[in-house]
């Protein structure tokens, strides 16, 4: 479970079981970074490292001086070499540091926890929470587990245990721990139940609003980080509003809009599983099927064009289109083939609510392509509001890649 307690002798420090914690020194200049508690540590960065350290081992992490920065999880197999976990050498990465960390997570949210209208939210944010590697989300009374380190996978017991003493209310915590994260850390993928027992279907609430969800599916299931942004929706919808919800997934733009008083709904979504869970969800709230498109979207967009059909709400909300910086010039391409061509769908004087959920494409990239949109698709644009990722999903201000998610609220003439 967890033995890193540690003493001092002379000048090293030792584990009380004997053994000596690693160290890392990194190479002089190389420093500013984690002393800024940014929780990257690159491959390049070090200059030496004691030998013999195990995947997911805790080392200490000095400057080429000597001087202690912070302690972190090791792992040789990723070019994030160490993720830095404590900056506070008299705090150690052991039981009562992993419980001190989440009941902090605990504590953000509670008052989602005491939400009458919402009980599904992310409960651990990877570094947001300070806890990088380790991502938890809570669907009603279950719990689903992302772990994309190895040093989260080492501790993956004791982190269910803390979650389990600390929340009664849960009955199940299932783990999917998989993607890009995990091939990058030299991790198989990994999934099943961690807790209890698995349930027959998932229910959950978010704004008033009911789901099911298959928390086996896409991702763990649900986006809640789009909640505040699904709320807003609601005072841009007048009575009848034709919409179109791009990139729906399980629904849940088209659903909002339905429950306010838009008239004609469509929805298009590439994955048939997730159109189909989207009907589930509207019948779910005592409404009609949606139209539904089960097609590419940057097709569909140019579909709907060539049949000169136009809405008065479009909601465009891709996938990750920028995965590495070096992916910028391509991203800036396909961000602005989507938002040209779904300019063109929206009514003189209508809202277009645009997404991008790449951490690398920045604000200012965002806006710029959302200017050459306009200027080439012909349509005077305005800015109404800037938005974000929803709470339970906090920004480090040390780890700037945790401000992931950027959209604008657009009115287009």
């Amino acid at each position: 479970m967890f033995a890193y307690k540690l003493r001092r002798i002379g000048n090293d420090l030792q584990l009380l079981n004997g053994a000596e914690l690693k160290n890392a020194i990194l190479i002089k200049g190389k420093e500013k970074q984690p002393l800024n508690k940014h929780s990257y540590i690159f491959s390049g960065a070090v200059e030496k490292i004691d030998s013999d350290i195990a995947p997911g081992e805790v080392v200490c992490v000095r400057t080429h001086e000597g001087k202690f920065i912070a302690y972190g999880h090791y792992n040789p197999t990723s070019g994030i070499v160490i993720r830095l976990l404590e900056w506070n050498e008299n705090k150690h990465v052991n039981e009562s540091w992993f419980r001190e960390k989440i009941l902090s997570s605990i504590a953000l949210r509670k008052s989602l926890f005491d939400s009458k209208d919402t009980d599904s939210f992310r409960l651990i944010f990877s570094e947001g929470d300070f806890l990088p590697g380790l991502i938890v989300d809570k669907f009603a009374d279950t719990l689903v587990l992302q772990s994309h380190t190895s040093g989260m996978d080492k501790e993956k017991s004791a982190i269910v245990k803390i979650l389990t003493e600390e929340i009664a209310s849960i009955t199940c915590i299932y783990e999917k721990s998989d993607g890009d994260g995990r091939k990058m850390e030299g991790l198989s993928n990994s999934a099943g139940v961690l807790f209890g027992i698995m349930p027959d279907k998932v229910m959950i609430r978010e704004n008033g609003i009911k789901y099911k969800i298959d928390i086996t599916s896409q991702k763990t299931g649900f986006y809640a980080d789009q909640r505040n942004n699904r709320a807003l929706l609601k005072k841009y919808i007048k009575k009848d509003d034709s919409v179109l919800d791009l990139f729906s997934f399980t629904g849940g733009f088209g659903l909002t809009t339905a429950l306010n008083g838009a008239g004609e709904i469509t929805l298009c979504d590439s994955s048939a599983e997730a159109i189909a869970a989207a009907k589930v969800n509207f019948r779910l709230n005592g409404l009609d099927d949606p139209e539904a498109a089960e097609k590419d979207c940057f097709d569909y967009i140019r579909e709907l064009h060539r049949e000169k059909r136009q809405f008065d709400i479009i909601i465009l909300d891709p996938p990750k289109l920028m995965p590495k910086k070096n992916d910028a010039i391509k991203a800036m391409r396909a961000y602005k083939d989507l938002n040209f061509n779904t300019m063109r769908l929206v009514k003189k004087g209508g809202i277009m609510f645009t997404f991008s959920c790449s951490g690398n494409f920045t604000p200012e990239m965002f806006k710029e392509m959302i200017a050459y949109s306009a200027k080439d698709s012909g349509r005077t644009v305005q800015i109404l509001e800037q938005l974000h990722q929803a709470s339970d999903h906090p920004v480090s201000v040390s780890v700037p890649e945790t401000e992931y998610l950027k959209g604008l609220v657009l009115r287009v003439l």
